[in-house]
This record gives structure tokens, sequence and C-alpha cells, in this order.
């Protein structure tokens, strides 16, 4: 675990669970950007009828689960997690490479740890007033919701490239904004 950068090692302490931080979520916003518009390109260019089928049938099983939110129970957080990542699987899946694809599922592990961070930490559930919990959960409706799932899905099986890897991008950029609003003196 150590050397996938779940766990760091103490002197005469032990492992301790790796820490989140907002340089570190945008180092792997980088890396998942990189990996995930190169296999969503090769994907729209390679992609076939079963490939749109499973786009199709990802997003009709992910549009079933509820978006989590700040005080989610674990259990729903990783259901949602398994369609989301399907989801985001099924779109990728056509890219024909094995070495992008390892390298993208990595990425997404040490995401995960990141942003249960941003859904569980006390930070998430710190006392608003009406107008930052209004934007609070908008964003993160924004950054967990069906609305740009659907958008991307819809340009990735009109086979436009641009839109595609355009609103892949943006999505990517909704974690770190949730970290930004949660956390503004470490963005």
């Amino acid at each position: 675990m150590e050397a996938e950068g779940l766990v760091v090692s103490e002197r005469n302490r032990g492992y301790r669970v790796a820490p989140v931080s907002a340089s570190s979520i945008r180092d792997l916003q980088v890396g998942r950007q990189a990996a995930e518009e190169a296999l969503l390109a090769r994907s729209i260019a390679s992609g076939d009828a079963e490939w749109e089928g499973r786009i199709v049938a990802a997003h009709h099983t992910f549009a079933r689960t509820p978006v989590p939110g700040p005080g989610v129970a674990a259990s729903a957080m990783a259901e949602w997690e398994l369609r989301h990542d399907g989801f985001h699987d099924a779109l990728l899946s056509a890219g024909n490479s094995d070495c992008l694809m390892r390298f993208q599922r990595q990425v997404t592990e040490q995401l995960r740890r990141h942003h249960r961070h941003m859904l569980f930490a006390p930070a998430a559930h710190r006392e608003l007033d009406d107008a930052a919990r209004a934007a609070f959960t908008d964003l993160v409706t924004r950054t967990l919701g069906l609305a740009h799932h659907k958008q991307m899905m819809e340009a990735t099986l009109d086979r436009d490239t641009t839109a595609a890897v355009a609103l892949l991008r943006e999505h990517i950029g909704f974690s770190l904004a949730v970290y930004a609003f949660l956390w503004p003196e470490d963005a």
C-alpha cells in the first residue's frame, strides 16, 4: 500500500494513512485528466455498438443511484462510487490501452481517498450560512450529479470528441472546486 501512495511509513511509529492536500489532489487530477482524455478520445475513435451499449447501460444504472452528500453512509457512498466508476469505465473501455487503463485505475484509487475525505471530514459538516450551504450543495450536485454525466454520454455517443473531452475536463475540475470550497486556506 505504501508503493501505491495509500499509506506512509513513519520511523518507529509504523504506517498511517497518506495525507490529503490541495497539492496532491491537483497532481492526481493532472494524471487523471491526461489518462482519461486520451482513453476517451481513443474510445470515441474505435468504439463499436457494443461499447455504446455498455455506456448506455452503465449510465442507466448510475442514474438509479442516489447522489451522496455530506454525512452519507459509507455503504451508500461505496454503491455510488461503484456505479460512477462503472460509467467512467464504460466511456473509456474502447481505448485499447492496458497501460493507460492501469494508470487511470491507480489514480482513481488515490482520488477516492480525497473524495471520501471531502465528504466525511469535519470541514464538510461545519456550520454554513444559508447562502454558503446553497452554494456548496449546488457544487456537490454538479460534481456528483447526473446532468453532467448525461452530457458526457451524449457527446461521446455523438462521437463529438472535442465536446466529450471538454466535458470530461470540466468534470474532473469539479472535485478541485469542492476541495477549495471546504479548505480555502489550503487551495
